[in-house]
């Protein structure tokens, strides 16, 4: 328990945690409303669809989301944590920054969105050895253009402390993606689907939008190109390796996909891994809400108090990521025969994949709580370190079991991979803050 004030510094050792604390409770909210709408749209959508068109639905979304990530250029992060750290003193670094994350989000959003587009046929023909998948990707690039987008304005509005107007977004996201997805897909099927997650991405980048003019302004910060300029540097110096990150993660989970997808069944063994996948996310939801919220946090608090107080709120948002996660995976594994019913007919096979993912849940929120140590820590190279490990692991483990176990032989690789992960980090973390504590930092 942390005491009530802090004998260096003066300021309450306790006001990180309930800056913390009002900011999880806004943003499990809004991961609430939003994956919750979003999961629900997953079951009904399963029952529409059936494991082989919901499976092409999952690829599709992996194969967007992947693009996505890799078009950001770690837009998102880099805002979260260096306009944290700025906000209070330099205004104009905290402008710079915010239009830099903005710029890079935007143009990486294009680019990625016309590759897509252009090579849609290369990817489905080539990669997955399925030409229905042409359509679908297509149909995909809007959500491809404005999640890119929307996470830079996220990660700005996080690193701002706007969690209320980020649980908003989140919400108006789900609630769109949650309709749109069930009406699309009992109209025109897995296109319609599609085409609904696109909806949904649209929806929430206005609604980021409309929420950063005026969390902008409330902080007297302005978008400005020349600032921009000024701070390019922090392009080599943070979005670099975030994007090297994403780089070595991204590529790792899709070609679990793709080996997936070229089986003889390979549809529908995606069917049972995306369907798995979606509780997974909603398992984790609350550690996935709480790691924007803790780096921003974490990085302020290391800027601005003393290195006692980052220590002890550091290990209390750790503990607190496995924590809200482990009793709910625990809870899906007991249900997970149950759980997979609900898909509807043919989806009772995903339970072995959902079982192995809930158990990757746990190591999942471990490694969400050392990340965002490690990089308010500006341990950045031991976090892409990680990532690639990560990458390796599952990539690995993926080849030599999918072609065997199919969607099993895949959620083995995701729970390899987080256990990989968090072998890899929790070291230099630990080093990190002892090292920190005998220099009297944090």
């Amino acid at each position: 328990m942390l005491p009530d004030a802090d004998s260096e510094s003066g300021h309450a050792t306790f006001r990180p945690v309930q800056r913390f604390a009002h900011g999880a409770a806004w943003s499990a909210l809004g991961s609430a409303v939003g994956r919750g709408f979003t999961l629900v749209a997953t079951v009904v959508v399963a029952r529409f669809l059936g494991p082989s068109s919901y499976g092409a639905w999952g690829v599709t979304q992996s194969t967007i989301g992947t693009a996505a990530a890799l078009a950001g250029l770690g837009a998102s992060y880099s805002a979260t944590k260096q306009i944290a750290q700025h906000r209070n003193s330099e205004l104009e670094v905290a402008s710079g920054l915010a239009t830099l994350a903005l710029l890079s989000a935007g143009t990486g959003g294009v680019l990625a969105g016309v590759f897509v587009a252009v090579s849609a046929s290369a990817i489905a023909v080539e990669a997955f050895h399925n030409a229905s998948l042409v359509p679908l990707l297509e149909l995909g690039v809007p959500a491809l253009l404005f999640g890119t987008f929307s996470g830079a304005q996220l990660g700005i509005l996080t690193g701002l402390e706007e969690f209320r107007a980020v649980a908003l977004v989140n919400i108006i996201r789900g609630v769109v993606v949650g309709i749109a997805m069930i009406a699309g897909a009992r109209l025109f099927g897995v296109g319609g689907a599609v085409f609904g997650l696109s909806c949904g991405e649209v929806a929430g980048a206005a609604a980021a939008q409309l929420a950063l003019v005026r969390a902008l302004k409330r902080f007297s910060i302005r978008l400005d190109v020349a600032f921009a300029w000024r701070e390019r540097a922090s392009l080599w110096r943070f979005n670099l390796p975030t994007f090297l990150a994403a780089l070595a993660t991204q590529p790792a989970t899709w070609l679990g996909q793709v080996v997936l997808v070229r089986r003889y069944d390979g549809l529908a063994q995606a069917g049972y891994f995306a369907y798995a996948y979606r509780w997974y996310l909603f398992v984790t939801f609350f550690s996935a809400a709480f790691a924007p919220v803790g780096l921003s946090i974490l990085t302020n608090v290391r800027a601005t108090m003393d290195g006692g107080t980052y220590r002890r709120f550091l290990w209390w948002t750790v503990s607190l990521n496995v924590l809200v996660v482990t009793v709910p995976a625990m809870v899906l594994i007991g249900a997970a025969g149950v759980v997979s019913s609900l898909g509807g007919r043919g989806f009772q096979a995903a339970e072995p994949s959902l079982i192995i993912l809930a158990l990757a849940c746990v190591p999942a929120a471990l490694n969400n709580g050392l990340s965002q140590a490690a990089l308010s820590l500006d341990r950045v190279r031991a976090w892409v370190i990680s990532d690639v490990v990560l990458a390796v692991a599952l990539a690995g483990v993926a080849v030599l079991l999918v072609p065997s176990l199919g969607s099993v032989g895949l959620a083995w690789g995701y729970l390899a991979g987080m256990l990989a992960t968090c072998a890899v980090l929790i070291g230099p973390v630990v080093f990190a803050v002892r090292r920190g504590r005998d220099e009297g930092v944090a």
